[in-house]
């Protein structure tokens, strides 16, 4: 069966994020053994910052990442809030602001406080003040 998840997961990538296939692949995620969950997690984050991957592909890895945040590890969560708030820089979409705000709020004290004061440094950057209001809905 891993062997199996692995070929699936390596082959038909874009069945996790395509609307295509009008498919939702949370409750298939939702049943993966955490060893699994890994596996999908770091798909998630590497696609997300690839580059050269559609911009919708980035968003719906986005989505999901949030969509399972309740699935995601501490260390994990964090690496999520990192790679999103990356997006969010370069892309203000709300499906980055929606996957922040979920992820957000399950981070521990001390990585929601740095979270948070990162949200108030980036709603007072004069440098992207015509940009401010997506930061001041994050707060």
């Amino acid at each position: 069966l891993d062997n199996a998840f692995q070929c699936f997961i390596h082959r038909f990538p874009s069945y996790f994020y395509n609307d295509d296939y009008k498919t939702d692949a949370t409750q298939f995620l939702m049943k993966l053994k955490e060893e699994q969950l890994d596996d999908v997690f770091q798909f998630f984050i590497n696609r997300l910052s690839d580059e050269k991957e559609h911009q919708d592909n980035r968003r719906k890895c986005a989505e999901l990442l949030g969509k399972l945040s309740m699935k995601w590890n501490e260390k994990q969560l964090n690496d999520a809030f990192n790679s999103l708030k990356d997006m969010f820089k370069k892309d203000y979409d709300r499906t980055y602001r929606e996957a922040l705000e979920t992820i957000t709020v399950k981070l521990s004290g001390k990585q929601f406080d740095n979270a948070f004061n990162y949200f108030i440094s980036r709603f007072n950057d004069k440098e992207i003040y015509m940009y401010n209001d997506k930061y001041a809905d994050l707060l």
